[in-house]
């Protein structure tokens, strides 16, 4: 079976991870690192809305986390 090969477009990118589109299959292609996930549109837009729950949540309890760190970017960053 031969497979076509994707050709994306970046949507989105930073020194952490970029988000391609392959209008061809019609999926999201998430870089992290040496990983990347592929999505379909309608599971990407739920990643993104847990992200996105997760992320106000997180700045809602940060003020709290702080006290036990005097770097609160240091909760963050410390995972092994």
């Amino acid at each position: 079976m031969q497979r076509k090969s994707c050709h994306t477009e970046t949507l989105a990118r930073s020194e952490v991870c970029s988000v391609e589109y392959c209008r061809g299959c019609a999926v999201f292609h998430v870089n992290l690192g040496a990983v990347t996930l592929h999505f379909r549109p309608s599971t990407f837009r739920v990643l993104c809305t847990t992200l996105n729950t997760a992320l106000a949540r997180f700045r809602h309890v940060r003020p709290v986390l702080s006290s036990y760190a005097s770097n609160q970017d240091e909760i963050v960053d410390s995972t092994p």
